[in-house]
């Protein structure tokens, strides 16, 4: 909710959301949405990341279903995904934060454990 967001969070996520609103018109479609993905959880290809979990994070930012998002959609999922809970905002020495930190190396140990599964079934 609005009221326990920090001013000075929501300042940093409005010139996030400034940067990808290309046309200038208030929202961010899906394309946009895409490269924000690829650049906050820092990839250097935007495909790197699945199309299903695309998707996934396109249906939780665009809570209306509208086809594009708000401001106030993106803040209150970029919120979600990138203030730790204890606090407005944490980053970590690269300025990146902690909770998509901590999001992204769950992903890459259940990937690490995918594959060695996969090379012992193929022993």
């Amino acid at each position: 909710t609005w009221d326990q967001i920090d001013i000075c969070v929501i300042e940093r996520v409005r010139s996030i959301f400034q940067r990808y609103d290309e046309s200038s018109d208030g929202n961010i479609d899906e394309e946009e949405f895409r490269q924000v993905l690829a650049d906050l959880m820092n990839l250097k290809d935007a495909g790197a990341l699945s199309d299903q979990k695309k998707q996934i994070f396109w249906r939780e930012v665009d809570t209306d279903g509208s086809g594009s998002v708000t401001f106030e959609e993106f803040v209150l999922w970029y919120c979600t995904f990138f203030c730790p809970s204890d606090g407005p905002m944490s980053l970590t020495a690269t300025g990146r934060p902690v909770s998509m930190i901590k999001r992204i190396e769950s992903e890459k140990k259940k990937k690490k454990k995918k594959k060695k599964k996969k090379k012992k079934k193929k022993k």
